[in-house]
């Protein structure tokens, strides 16, 4: 397919690159199905949609299983490394990108067989969290194989949209990325109502079946349009272009900016409770989270086009410091909270969402001409993912650190106070690759 490249910067997982040729209507006497319209290209969106929301929903829902699992009944020889369970799954996610991408850019023959291992692997992942005796059983399975198992039923769903989709890539993926708002909206209160309701161990094997049909189902409608013999190709990624400053001050902040992104998203029940707020408060943040995430993606997106990405990250970095250092940090009601964790997503999402424009500067100013936006964008997802494994043990480390006064009684006085800083203060970093650019610096 001939793509525009101005649709591929704006791809998630871009797999189409200037390596790639050219592909006829018709081939080998066989007529190939029209991109971007048509029963089959929407039937594929409708699997992507369906395992987008799946995977990602269950991942950014993990705040709902810390606070559960942190309370006194419930592993109490280990509580303190419970964190690592969602940071480890989230940031495997990521991590997997680089390496998952350009194995199915290989062969993509065997992508359908990686959505069935991935999704065996992440119902197994689940079933054996439900028989966990410690947090160290969790962070194997909830953990690690969920992650890996995640990962390996997501990224082949949008290879196959770029097969699909061509002129209408971006209102497909639009659609796509959609699904992780909606069901990271839904899935908090259907998994906090299941553990209160059923307990941890019944919640996990419930949701691996519900994550064997759906994949299942998903299976039914994901197919290539292109024939396999005309699809395969030699793909060598060249990364001469990670040598340059510009990439790897942008790559830098972004590493950093993964530390804080994600937290919230994890501490947020377990501080509403310790506050003495409601279950639904709780719940209610992270879904009003991932909703601001959602909402901030297509801002940002919009902004990044018609103003500057830089300009969009500096003010989005410095929006999220600002939102951790005083509205979570002096959160005594909860309609702070609430608010905290809609901003968060928000300004996260607009970070987010102006990688397209920065991938594009990146390219354009490549003096080598190695920069590759589809590697670029996986380095970069790589990063955040680094960034989300790394504060699991850190952040851990800051809950024992003493609290920050005690003459504050909300976040600063909490147990929470120097996880507070560390997210406005990572969160602030974030921006600044976007500053030394914007200086004339590299």
């Amino acid at each position: 397919m001939d793509m525009p490249e101005e649709l591929e910067l704006r791809q998630r997982t871009s797999t189409q690159d200037d390596q790639e040729p050219v592909h006829d209507e018709t081939t080998a006497g066989r007529s190939l199905l029209p991109t971007d319209r048509g029963v089959s290209a929407w039937l594929v969106l409708l699997g992507a949609f369906m395992l987008e929301g799946l995977v990602w929903g269950f991942v950014y829902s993990y705040g709902i299983f810390q606070e559960f699992y942190s309370r006194p009944q419930e592993f109490q020889s280990s509580q303190a490394h419970v964190p690592l369970v969602g940071t480890i799954s989230a940031g495997l996610m990521y991590l997997c990108s680089p390496v998952l991408l350009p194995l199915l850019r290989q062969w993509p023959s065997h992508r359908k067989q990686c959505i069935v291992l991935g999704g065996l692997l992440t119902c197994t992942a689940l079933i054996g969290a439900s028989f966990a005796r410690n947090v160290a059983d969790l962070i194997v399975t909830q953990g690690v194989l969920l992650g890996l198992g995640g990962s390996m039923v997501y990224y082949p769903t949008f290879l196959f949209l770029d097969e699909w989709f061509v002129r209408r890539k971006a209102l497909a993926y639009g659609v796509c990325w959609g699904a992780s708002g909606f069901s990271g909206l839904v899935f908090p209160y259907i998994i906090s109502w299941l553990l209160e309701t059923y307990g941890f161990r019944t919640t996990l094997r419930v949701w691996s079946v519900v994550d064997l049909v759906f994949i299942a189902v998903a299976l039914l409608v994901l197919k290539p349009r292109l024939p396999a013999a005309l699809n395969v190709r030699r793909y060598r990624p060249r990364l001469s272009f990670t040598l340059k400053p510009l990439f790897l001050a942008f790559c830098f902040a972004n590493i950093v900016q993964g530390f804080g992104t994600y937290l919230p998203g994890i501490y947020l029940p377990s501080y509403a409770r310790s506050m003495g707020f409601s279950e639904t408060v709780a719940t209610t943040s992270v879904a009003l989270l991932n909703v601001g995430t959602l909402i901030g993606s297509v801002t940002g997106g919009i902004l990044t086009d018609r103003w500057s990405p830089k300009g969009v990250i500096i003010v989005s970095a410095l929006a999220s410091m600002n939102g951790a250092a005083l509205l979570w940090g002096f959160s005594a009601v909860p309609a702070l909270i609430l608010l905290f964790g809609l901003a968060h997503g928000f300004f996260t999402g607009c970070m987010t969402a102006s990688w397209p424009g920065v991938i594009g500067d990146i390219v354009e100013r490549d003096s080598t001409r190695t920069a590759e936006p589809s590697m670029i964008f996986a380095l970069f997802v790589a990063g955040r993912g680094i960034g989300n494994v790394a504060s699991g043990p850190v952040s851990q480390s800051l809950l024992h650190l003493p609290t920050l006064s005690k003459a504050i009684s909300y976040g600063y006085g909490s147990m929470y106070g120097s996880v507070i800083l560390f997210c406005a203060g990572t969160m602030a970093a974030g921006g600044l690759g976007a500053v030394v650019d914007a200086m004339g610096m590299i």
